[in-house]
């Protein structure tokens, strides 16, 4: 071996056996407000082995692996497919995107008209039953693991004297890049349960403020868009256009993060049980939600959702017996994408009201009885068409 040779190999200036033979970087942006895409994913399928990339907090995304062509994409934009890597990519938002959330002086008429909302709106939300048609689409993407499950049916919605979501799956479609062939209804039990008009109460006025915002574009003369955002976590702010006349909100966006997901979906107690226990610490929680609403009957119930959910945590010790139940179930995915449209259905038949199984709220960090973890395992394997994931769809 040459001199030359050996002291390029010292500084490491050649490409040794095991190291990554191609490093990309780059930053993913939105094309209109120029604001940095936070977990949008970048993958490919190439000789038979999926990898991705998700972008961190600034866009940015290091790409590690080889590639004959790439996609990219995030729930909020219209997806992009490259054969090269450029240093920024640009994504064409497929909603309204708000660049920043600028809550400025609160007019004095904002907190009373939603107190009333929240007095009266059992009358129209939720005030009876209904069975919906509903299509379900969730994906996941992170790390060299690919899953896509689609679900249409039927769904109960929950109501004033039913408080829970029923589900009857008519047909299932699982696309994986791996063997995986578990049914996630994870996201479908979020976007169910952690609805925004739902969790509209007098506690969340108090712990918001709120102004108008200028758009006045797809508003009616009796509508107002109204920006929030918590007076105490800066990571819990959106935006919901409300009726001012017939007080019903027509469509809502939210975005929570770390602090604000921790404060409202875990018990303090809980959290600081398991990071005794185990050494559980939660890292990253943000939830991207938009919703619209539609009558249906005069009751009005979600018609769109929308639902991205990135998490990540730590853990010292994993118990055997939640690796176990963890296979059992997928061990739950951390960057997720998922949509619901729900609509009016002709269901009539009394046969099929035994197929309806129940959908429970989901937990974080809980003490399950062993009848929950069963029923967990049975909604994870529900019947289901696997089709093996083979290019970018």
């Amino acid at each position: 071996m040459s001199l030359c040779l050996l002291v390029l190999l010292a500084l490491g200036l050649l490409p040794s056996a095991g190291r990554a033979q191609a490093r990309h970087h780059c930053v993913v942006i939105d094309s209109e407000t120029y604001l940095p895409v936070s977990h949008a994913s970048i993958y490919t399928k190439t000789n038979g082995k999926f990898n991705s990339a998700i972008t961190d907090a600034r866009g940015r995304a290091t790409v590690m692996f080889s590639f004959r062509t790439l996609t990219v994409s995030h729930l909020n934009y219209e997806r992009r497919q490259l054969r090269s890597l450029t240093d920024t990519i640009l994504l064409t938002p497929k909603y309204h995107l708000a660049a920043e959330l600028v809550v400025s002086s609160e007019p004095a008429w904002i907190r009373p008209m939603l107190r009333r909302f929240v007095k009266q709106k059992k009358q129209f939300y939720g005030s009876k039953p209904l069975t919906l048609a509903y299509h379900y689409n969730t994906r996941n993407i992170e790390g060299q693991r690919y899953y896509h499950y689609q679900s249409d049916g039927l769904l109960k919605m929950a109501w004033n004297n039913a408080p829970d979501y029923e589900v009857c799956q008519q047909s299932g479609i699982i696309t994986s890049a791996d063997s995986t062939k578990l049914t996630d209804m994870t996201n479908l039990r979020r976007m169910l349960y952690e609805d925004f008009v739902g969790e509209f109460d007098n506690g969340f006025i108090r712990s918001h403020r709120f102004s108008v915002s200028e758009r006045d574009s797809d508003l009616t003369d009796d509508e107002v868009e109204l920006i929030f955002r918590a007076k105490h976590n800066k990571d819990d702010h959106g935006r919901f256009v409300i009726d001012t006349t017939r007080l019903i909100i027509r469509e809502a966006v939210r975005t929570m993060g770390v602090k604000a997901n921790k404060q409202a979906r875990v018990s303090a107690t809980m959290l600081a049980l398991s990071r005794m226990m185990s050494g559980y610490n939660i890292t990253a929680w943000d939830v991207d939600y938009g919703v619209t609403y539609t009558p249906t009957d005069s009751c009005w119930h979600p018609k769109d959702i929308r639902y991205k959910f990135f998490f990540r945590a730590t853990e010292k010790i994993h118990e055997k017996e939640e690796a176990s139940f963890d296979s059992l179930t997928g061990g739950g995915f951390s960057n997720m994408e998922s949509t619901l449209t729900l609509k009016e259905s002709t269901f009539k038949n009394e046969q099929l009201a035994p197929l309806f199984k129940p959908l429970p709220r989901t937990w974080y960090i809980k003490i399950n009885t062993d009848a929950e973890r069963a029923y967990e395992i049975e909604l994870a394997n529900m019947p289901a068409q696997f089709v093996l994931f083979k290019e970018e769809e």
